[in-house]
């Protein structure tokens, strides 16, 4: 009894250190990120979800929350959905303690989740982290876990906690508790480090509910190497209020797993205080335990009413000095106890207590199975079982009571010193039990100094020393008599050889000891032995002979003390073990070497230790000396020396999960660690330069690779990028880098991608083949460039061919940036640069295709100043205050050029004089960029070349207080399509819309007194012209090269049209130039080819050369009388001209005259002329006739000059006087003024009108025509007047007409109307109507608020009706209208009076509402109609069709944007229209979630196939397509990818298809959906012209199914399309298109019924 005091006390003793582990440092990571919430906030997980703290800070809501570890003093923490807390165990700057959840508050603290919920906790190993305690869950105060949710926590690094309560753990609920630790190498104490799934310091810890619950505690150490043992289960021992130190298991299954070392349920706690209870437990399983159950001192452990399973440890349950009660207990125990002290049994305690209906079987494979003070069994059913594996000691090593009814089985004890029991059995009178004595059934020898002996219990015992006998078969062993009572073989030490056929056929065989003495087993040695399920065989066995183990059908184990390689040796071939048996090594899988002077070691740990200098061998796929034991190979330890890691060194160490490989490694085989399926997480030296091929192919699991070296560094190892394609490498500081770049400047990359530039002076010159940048080989892992201040200038190719590149910070100390210095970065989207740049080289950002968004910080006139341009055309920069640029222009004139191209002008007097050389105007540099002018008033006068060349300007303001527009002033502004000029200006200088050729109309101000020469010339697009009445001269090319005039109107005070002034007006028709216009100067018409009409007045007096030159289309023309001579080409070229009338006043033809008018037929020269000059006539091919105003002898007097040949071959008609018209009269439809109209008289050249008051009174000339009509507008109404008519040539005037009379016809007033009033039925606004009246054109309603009062106009209609919608309720009023026509106003009508009614208003009808996708943000966007009589509308939503609906917000608007909605929600929305009457039903029902991207449809440039592009998603790792044929049909996916873009290469012609994209993230879990698009498939249509006829031709790809082209064809892009052609062919040539034309043509493919989408548009302008 003193001796087992003693052992007690040293055990108690030896356990007081284990605590000391729970003491606390530092308690946070320093620099770790976590989430602190504070009261009243809220947010969402660095990967998603939300979390919120109420405004009492007591609560904290984690709804799917994905992202850092959380601190808080909440005193309830809920969980719904599935939530995320991962703990880097990296960057921790020396912290000693890291939590996933850390709870502070000492109060009560409740952990809640949801049914169906999770709350996880994963801790991210890094094997470069510094010591770390770790806890999944820390509670400062007593913590209550009551959860419908699971909660798992892995914390596989450092010394860990699984839960650490520090004032007691109450767990319960229906959820699952999944706890995994595992204690790790703590690198700078250089110590292994404990693991403890649940820890408290005192009050009780109590496991209930139903939900199961598991803890795995780990390790790669054994328990020589760990300093505190782990625990799955720890009590501190502090008793807390309750005055005990309790665990409590109750209702819900526990299963515990070891790792066999440390302790399954430990408690702490003081003799009278330390309880360990199992209550009602459906099962307790607790593998691999060192100690399954133990209380420090003299603690208690109740098992009642629960089953409790203890396998793979050795020992099971121990307190000491304490109790152990065991009621109603289902117990299993199979340990390996220990031979060592009678103490190290499997049981050990103070006293042990088994009863009521207990089943109890233990086993211990060495030493007592109990040793303890008493044993009371009494049992009302079940029994009791001990067995021990060994002799040496008891089963029980206590005194033992025996209950009434009791079965006692133990195991067989041979040594008669040591008896059955140690001490004394007490049975009850009526008890039944079993005892089994052995007794000596046989003995004899079995070998030359080997003897046996067989015990009535079955025991066989071999003793002596050497080897047993081999036997020829198994009827040779002296023990086959008795071979089938053979339950047991032991044999001693000493024995060195098991012989051939010994055991065979012993069938009853269970259990053989083996001795370490052994070294050989023979053939056949257990050969059939088929009762035998498991054995232990020594390491010190070197050979196991054919068939050993042949026929041992139940043998499932085997424990081998040596190395597994050793075991290989041993077993060969051929020794018959069952396919079904496990072997287990004691020792480890093995050793050798693996080099020639590096050797390998493979302990049961899984951890494969590689030692020694230089490099390791390669191998094949299955050759590595471990290569059997790959799948037990956990970890992998390279120590210093080892220069490379071999080919396939360890392919297929599929159970690996931790590599450690030191800085001396310079190379990695290819294929080293393939297939390592269970490999997360590797870090590899900065000594390595080389990584052969697929060195990690299928490493499914890795995604933690780290480089210990930096990412520059990495990128030079041969094969990095090859060898891990697809992996994310970190890198030693988190840098891809750092160094210089210049004289003072430096560079540092960090693992995010971040370059940062810092230093002063400017960065050094690049380029990409001699002298790349520092950072040269990462340029595509560059994100964010980020330059300090006190950095001048960014070199040449600084940044070029950053492909990643997203965002680039530049301070205000750089002044220039060199050449090509963001080249190619083609993910840079947008950039700011400050003010002080004032040199951009040329291709500075060339290439950069995506960077759409350019702020520069000053004003875009210094941007083109410092050569921005030359990359970025300034129309796509920002500019410092969104300008150009501003100043001054003008004495008190200012400028100011905006970033939209507006140039404002302002202040009081003129613009500036500018040139076009040595003075240009101050916004001359960025002129190009000029989109509109506005002058604001005050402004005098437009400057000389103001606004030259503004050649992308649209328009252009001008105030009224401008006088004078300056020479060239709005020259060459080629966009310019409208100008307004002010009635102020009088003055239009030379030039100054000179080729604005989009200048499409222009109304010229009656204030304009002076047009200056080629004003308007080249202004091609120029349709029409109005020039006022207050200009006097047209200047020289004024309308030159204007093609597109049609019309022009030349006021009466012009009196000269100088030269070129509309020459080139190809597309002006007809010309009538005024009375009062004497001379027309040189080409003024020259090359106004479509001329088909000219009216020239009688005031003219000169014709100059030319000036009708190049007319193609002028058919005739009359020159009236006062012209003196036809100059020199004046009609040259009038190839259209047919017959010309020269006046009477002509007094010669110049030359060329009218050379080449080849349709010229007849010609009338009056007698006048004298002269013609040479070629006057020439080629006029067609003339005829020549009507000549003398005789023959008059005509040959005529000085006539060479090439007038074709006048003098034409027939000569003198001339005679003419016959009388005949005259009618009628009236003028409009103005009733007198028309007359006679018939053209042949011969005559005029008419001469004459008028008289009386049919025999005298006659005046009213005027002289060559038309045969004339309306006499002087005409007075009342007087009738009598008209004649003469016509007239050269050769006299013919007798008057006959006389006509007639009077001016008036046109009646109309008559008054008769009103009646009403009242409007929706408004209640007064309503007039009356009848219509003859002859009325419109009515005027007038309206007074008394009858007798002032009437004032209302309105003017057409209609029959009106509603006064401005009358007020309550005020009478008084209306009456007129009639109206050209005559005048009829008399007013009756007067009516009214007042508005009012109308009782109704509620308005149901909206019927659609629903859409906002295009920007993806949010459900409703539409529906106006409803009339609505005045707002109430929009309502819900998360089910029949659930209950929300009011979301009141609108105006019929549209209603849902901002709030979350994605991957449906919701159901409905709409009411509300007035002052009250609100509408209900609208119908629409349903929608929040699409998470935009979808875009178009079509493949190259197949025509449906192709989709989308926006990137925030956190999606890959996109899902969906496809459907109807809107609302079935989707079925069709793709799944990384990309952003998906071409449905498999759409069929005619079928509309409806897509829609999904979103995943990394998870593969849904982010949300796209909105739906549709399209079909398109053909791809390209356009060109026919080498032949150099017509437009189209040709397309053939549309797969397609059977005809329909080919459309229109003059606009967007409309007006008609179908031209069908054809079978891939290709058409239109060959009716007109030079000249602009035509825009589409195509569809047809097959049957089904049609596709249009093509793309493609335009052509035919030039023949």
């Amino acid at each position: 009894m003193k001796k087992r005091f003693l052992s007690i006390l040293l055990t108690a003793l030896l356990l007081c250190a284990v605590p000391l582990v729970l003491v606390d440092t530092a308690e946070a990571a320093t620099g770790a990120q976590i989430l602190t919430p504070t009261s009243g906030t809220s947010g969402t997980g660095a990967n998603g979800g939300t979390w919120k703290c109420s405004s009492a800070g007591d609560t904290l809501t984690l709804t799917d929350y994905d992202g850092y570890p959380i601190e808080t003093d909440a005193t309830t923490i809920r969980f719904s959905g599935t939530n995320t807390i991962t703990v880097p165990l990296s960057n921790l700057s020396g912290a000693r303690r890291v939590y996933g959840l850390k709870l502070t508050s000492t109060k009560d603290i409740w952990i809640r989740g949801e049914d169906g919920s999770s709350l996880n906790i994963v801790f991210k190993p890094s094997s470069s982290a510094e010591d770390v305690d770790v806890s999944g869950i820390d509670a400062d105060g007593p913590l209550l876990i009551n959860t419908a949710g699971d909660i798992t926590i892995s914390a596989p690094y450092g010394s860990p906690y699984g839960i650490r309560a520090r004032q007691g753990l109450d767990y319960s609920g229906t959820g699952a508790l999944d706890i995994t630790v595992r204690g790790s190498y703590f690198i700078k104490s250089q110590h292994w480090c404990a693991a403890y799934g649940i820890a408290a310091e005192k009050g009780a810890i109590s496991l209930s509910g139903s939900g199961s619950k598991t803890i795995r505690v780990q390790s790669s150490a054994t328990s020589r190497q760990i300093s505190s043992t782990p625990y799955a289960i720890y009590h501190k021992g502090g008793t807390g209020s309750s005055g005990t130190a309790t665990i409590s298991v109750d209702t819900g299954a526990l299963h515990i797993e070891m790792n066999g070392d440390g302790c399954g349920i430990y408690n702490m706690g003081s003799a009278d205080s330390a309880y360990v209870n199992i209550n009602n437990v459906p099962e307790l399983s607790i593998e691999k335990a060192d100690s399954a159950i133990e209380t420090a001192y003299s603690g208690t452990v109740n098992v009642r009413n629960s089953k409790l399973r203890i396998a793979d440890g050795r020992y099971a349950i121990r307190t000491s000095g304490g109790t152990i009660n065991m009621e109603n207990a289902d117990v299993t125990a199979a340990v390996q106890g220990s031979s060592a002290l009678r103490t190290d049994a499997a049981v050990y305690t103070g006293t042990l207590q088994v009863k009521g209906s207990s089943t109890v079987d233990m086993t211990a494979t060495y030493g007592p199975v109990v040793y303890a003070g008493a044993v009371s069994v009494n049992l009302s059913s079940g029994s009791f079982t001990a067995k021990t594996g060994q002799s040496k000691w008891p089963p029980i090593d206590a005194p033992v009571t025996l209950g009434v009814k009791t079965r006692l089985v133990t195991g067989v004890c041979s040594d008669a010193d040591a008896g059955t029991y140690a001490g004394e059995l007490v049975a009850a009178s009526d008890n039944i039990y079993e005892t089994r004595f052995a007794s000596v059934v046989d003995s004899g020898s079995c070998g030359d100094n080997v003897t046996w002996m067989l015990t009535s219990d079955g025991t066989l015992t071999i003793s002596g020393t050497g080897a047993m006998t081999d036997y020829y078969n198994s009827g040779a062993t002296p023990w086959h008599s008795v071979c089938s009572q053979i339950k047991s073989v032991i044999i001693e030490d000493g024995v060195t050889r098991i012989g051939n056929y010994a055991f065979s056929y012993c069938d009853a065989l269970a259990g053989v000891t083996i001795p370490d003495s052994v070294t050989t087993i023979g053939d056949q040695a257990f050969k059939d032995c088929k009762a035998l399920t498991s054995m232990a065989i020594p390491g010190s066995v070197t050979m196991i002979g054919d068939w050993a183990f042949d026929g041992c059908g139940a043998l499932t184990d085997i424990y081998y003390g040596g190395y597994g390689i050793d075991w290989l040796s041993a077993s060969g071939n051929y020794c018959g073990i069952p396919s079904g048996t496990t072997v287990h090594f004691k020792s480890g899988y093995g050793k050798g070497s693996c080099g020639d002077n590096v050797s390998w070691v493979l302990p049961l740990d899984g951890t494969l230790t590689i030692s020694g200098t230089g490099a390791m061998e390669d191998y094949d796929i299955d050759n590595a000396p471990w290569y059997s034991f790959r799948s037990q190979v956990k970890s992998v330890v390279i120590e210093d020396g080892v220069t490379r890691i071999g080919i396939s060194a360890f392919k297929n160490c599929d159970a690996l999960t931790d590599v450690t490989i030191p800085n001396g490694v310079s190379s990695i085989g290819e294929y080293a660690f393939s297939d390592c399926s269970s490999l997360t997480s590797v870090t590899i030296p900065g000594s390595v330069t080389k990584i052969g091929g697929s060195v990690f192919y299928d490493c499914d699991a890795l995604t933690d690779i780290y480089y210990d070296g930096y990412g520059i560094d990495w990128l030079k190892v041969d094969g990095s990028l090859s060898s891990l394609t697809g992996y994310t490498v970190r890198f030693k500081e988190n840098l891809y880098g750092k160094g210089m770049c210049g004289d003072n400047v430096s560079w540092v990359m960090t693992a995010d991608g971040t370059l940062t530039i810092s230093g002063t002076g400017e960065m050094a010159d690049s380029d990409s083949v001699e002298a790349p940048a520092p950072w040269d080989g990462c340029q595509k892992y560059i994100k964010s460039i980020i330059i300090e201040d006190g950095v001048t200038g960014i070199g040449r190719y600084a940044f070029n061919r950053c492909m990643s590149l997203a965002s680039v910070t530049i301070p205000d100390s750089v002044t220039s940036i060199r050449y090509g210095a963001f080249m190619m970065d083609t993910a840079l989207t947008s950039l700011t640069i400050p003010g002080s740049v004032t040199s951009i080289e040329n291709y500075a950002f060339y290439g950069c295709s995506h960077l759409t968004d350019m702020y520069y910080d000053g004003y875009g006139i210094d941007w083109i100043a410092a050569g921005g341009n030359g990359s970025f055309a300034p129309d796509t920069v920002r500019f410092k205050e969104d300008l150009y640029g501003k100043g001054a222009c003008g004495d008190n004139v200012t400028w100011r050029l905006s970033a939209d191209g507006t140039l404002t002008i302002s202040g009081k007097g003129r613009i500036n004089d500018y040139d076009n050389e040595d003075n240009p105007m101050p916004w001359e540099i960025c002129r190009q960029y000029i989109k509109s002018v506005v002058i604001k008033s005050g402004v005098t006068g437009i400057g000389d070349y103001a606004f030259f060349y503004c050649d992308a300007m649209t328009s252009v303001t001008i105030p009224n207080t401008v006088t004078a527009i300056g020479d060239e002033a709005f020259r060459n502004c080629k966009a310019l399509t409208g100008v307004t000029i002010p009635n102020s200006v009088t003055t239009i200088g030379g030039g100054a819309f000179r080729r604005c050729t989009s200048l499409t109309s222009l109304n010229i101000p009656d204030s304009v007194t002076s047009i200056g020469d080629s004003s308007f010339e080249g202004c091609t697009s120029l349709t029409s012209v109005t020039i006022p009445e207050s200009v006097t001269f047209i200047d020289s090319y004024a309308f030159e090269g204007c093609t597109s005039l049609t019309s022009l109107t030349i006021p009466n005070s012009v009196t000269a049209i100088y030269g070129n002034a509309f020459s080139g007006c190809t597309s002006l028709t007809s010309v009538v130039v005024p009375e009062g216009v004497t001379r027309v100067e040189t080409c003024a018409f020259y090359g106004c080819t479509s001329l088909t009409n000219v009216t020239l007045p009688k005031s003219l007096t000169r014709l100059s050369g030319e000036v009708f030159r190049d007319c193609t289309s002028l058919t005739g023309i009359t020159v009236p009388e006062g012209v003196d001579c036809i100059y020199s080409s004046t009609f040259a070229n009038c190839t259209s001209l047919t017959s010309v009338t020269l006046p009477s006043t002509v007094d010669w033809i110049g030359d060329n005259a009218f050379f080449n008018c080849v349709r010229l037929s007849s010609v009338t020269i009056p007698k006048r002329v004298c002269y013609i000059y040479q070629d006057a006539f020439r080629s006029c091919d067609s003339l005829a006739d020549v009507y000549y105003g003398g005789t023959e002898a008059d005509w040959a007097k005529i000085t006539m000059e060479d090439g007038n040949g074709d006048l003098t071959n034409a027939t000569l008609h003198c001339a005679a006087v003419p016959a009388a018209p005949v005259v009618k009269l009628g009236n003028s439809a409009t103005s009733g003024k007198p028309v007359l109209t006679w018939n053209a008289v042949p011969g005559a050249t005029s008419y001469k009108v004459y008028r008289a008051t009386s049919k025999s009174g005298t006659y005046s000339l009213l005027g002289t025509v060559t038309t045969t009509s004339y309306t006499n507008t002087g005409a007075k109404e009342g007087t009738t007047y009598y008209y004649k008519v003469k016509a007239a040539n050269g050769a006299g005037e013919s007798a008057y007409s006959n006389v006509v009379s007639g009077k001016v016809v008036v046109t009646p007033k109309p008559a008054a109307p008769v009103v009646k009033i009403g009242n409007s039925a929706s408004s209640g606004k007064p309503q007039l109507t009356w009848n219509a009246v003859s002859g009325a054109t419109s009515y005027k309603v007038y309206r007074a608020t008394s009858q007798s009062g002032t009437y004032s106009l209302l309105g003017t209609v057409t209609a029959t009706s009106y509603t006064n919608t401005g009358a007020k309720a309550g005020t009478t009023y008084y209306y009456r209208v007129k009639a109206v026509n050209d005559a005048g106003l009829s008399p007013y009508s009756n007067i009516v009076s009214g007042q508005v009614k009012t109308v009782a208003q109704q509620k308005p009808s149901t909206p019927v509402v659609k629903i859409g996708h906002s295009a920007s943000s993806g949010k459900p966007m409703l539409t529906w109609n106006a409803v009339s009589g609505a005045t707002s509308y109430k929009v309502y939503r819900a998360t089910s069709q029949k659930g209950t609906y929300s009011l979301l917000g009141t609108v105006t608007a019929t549209s209603y944007t849902n901002t709030g909605a979350k994605a991957g929600v449906t919701y159901y929305y409905k709409v009411k229209a509300v007035n002052s009457a009250g609100e509408s039903a209900y609208s119908n029902v629409v349903s929608g979630k929040t699409t998470v991207t935009t979808l875009t449809m178009g079509h493949s440039s190259t197949s025509g196939k449906p192709q989709l592009t989308w926006k990137a998603v925030s956190g999606a790792a890959s996109y899902r397509v969906y496809r459907a044929t109807a809107k609302n049909g079935a989707y079925s996916v069709i793709n799944t990818t990384k990309a952003l873009t998906y071409t449905n290469v498999g759409a069929a012609l005619g079928t509309t298809y409806y897509y829609k994209v999904e979103a995943l993230n990394a998870a593969g879990k849904s982010m949300g959906f796209s909105a739906v698009v549709e399209g079909k498939v398109a053909p791809v249509l390209a356009v060109g012209y026919s080498s032949v006829s150099g017509k437009p031709q189209l040709t397309w790809k053939a549309v797969p199914g397609a059977t005809e082209y329909q080919v459309y064809r229109s003059t606009q892009r967007n409309s007006g399309y008609s179908k031209i052609n069908t054809t079978t062919s891939t290709s058409y040539v239109n060959t009716g298109a007109k030079a000249g034309t602009t035509y825009y043509y589409k195509i569809v493919a047809v097959k049957g019924t089904a049609v596709s989408d249009v093509s793309n548009i493609v335009s052509a302008r035919p030039s023949k």
